[in-house]
C-alpha cells in the first residue's frame, strides 16, 4: 500500500497541478485535494486518513496556521509541510511553534518537492534552503543582542553535541556510534535537550539552533 498525501490550497489550478506530480511517486496511492483549512478538518474529523498534508498558509474561512494548530493537536501522526509562497521569518516562526514538520517554497522544484515529502515521511524534517538562510540571517542580529538565552548556557557538553546531531538528521544509532554512547542516553540527553530548551519537536530544535548561532546553515542545508 501506497500513501496518501493531501493538498490544503485554495488555488483549484494548483491544487491540481501538485496532485498531477505527486501522484507520478511509486510511493503515493491517493492524492487529495482541499480548498481549505475548514474543508480538511471536517475530512479529519469524519474518520478520513492522510499521511502528509502539504498546507497553504494564506486561504479564506479558515488558514493554515490554525489549521496546522488543529490537526498537531488532535491528530499528531499527520505530517503537515507548509507549501507557501511566503518566505517572511515572521510566517515560518508561527507555523514551527504550530508544530509543522517542513517549509517549502511555492517556487520549489519537482525534486525538491519530492524531497520534502520523503523526508517527513521517514520522520524527519524540512526547510528550503531559502528558508534557512533567511532565518539565519534575520536571527542575527536578535541574538547579538540577547533576547532570548543561548543554548549553550543551558546545554552540557554532551547535550549540545547530540543537540547538533538531531538537528542534522542523525538517527539515535547513528549518534549513539559517533558519540561512544548507549541509544538509551542518546535518548536521555534528547529529552533533557527538549526540557532546558522549551522546543517542541525537531524542526523547532533546528530553528532555536539557528537563531542562536549554534548551527551553521551550510551544514543544515544537505539535511533539511
Amino acid at each position: 500500500m501506497g500513501y496518501t498525501i493531501g493538498i490544503v490550497d485554495d488555488h483549484p489550478l494548483f491544487r491540481e497541478g501538485i496532485k498531477a506530480i505527486i501522484l507520478n511517486n511509486e510511493k503515493v496511492a491517493e492524492v487529495l485535494t482541499f480548498c481549505d483549512g475548514d474543508d480538511v478538518i471536517r475530512f479529519l474529523k469524519g474518520g478520513g486518513k492522510a499521511d502528509v498534508l502539504f498546507m497553504d498558509i494564506i486561504m479564506p474561512v479558515r488558514d493554515g496556521l490554525y489549521t496546522t494548530q488543529f490537526i498537531k493537536q488532535y491528530y499528531p501522526g499527520v505530517k503537515v509541510l507548509a507549501l507557501s509562497s511566503i518566505d517572511r521569518v515572521d510566517y515560518v516562526e508561527k507555523m514551527v511553534d504550530a508544530g509543522v514538520d517542513g517549509y517549502v517554497l511555492k517556487e520549489c522544484n519537482v525534486n525538491e518537492l519530492t524531497q520534502a515529502m520523503d523526508a517527513v515521511l521517514s520522520n524527519n524534517n524540512y526547510f528550503s534552503s531559502k528558508i534557512i538562510v533567511a532565518l539565519s540571517e534575520n536571527t542575527k542580529m536578535r541574538f547579538q543582542q540577547k533576547v532570548e538565552p543561548s543554548v549553550v548556557s543551558v546545554l552540557s557538553q554532551r547535550e549540545l553535541e547530540v543537540f547538533r546531531h538531531l538537528c542534522n538528521g542523525l538517527s539515535r544509532g547513528e549518534i549513539a556510534s559517533i558519540l561512544f554512547i548507549s541509544e538509551k542516553t542518546v535518548d536521555k540527553h534528547k529529552e533533557n535537550i527538549f526540557k532546558k530548551t522549551g522546543c517542541k519537536n525537531l524542526v523547532h530544535l533546528v530553528v532555536t539552533g539557528i537563531k542562536q548561532g549554534v548551527l551553521k546553515v551550510e551544514e543544515l542545508e544537505n539535511s533539511f
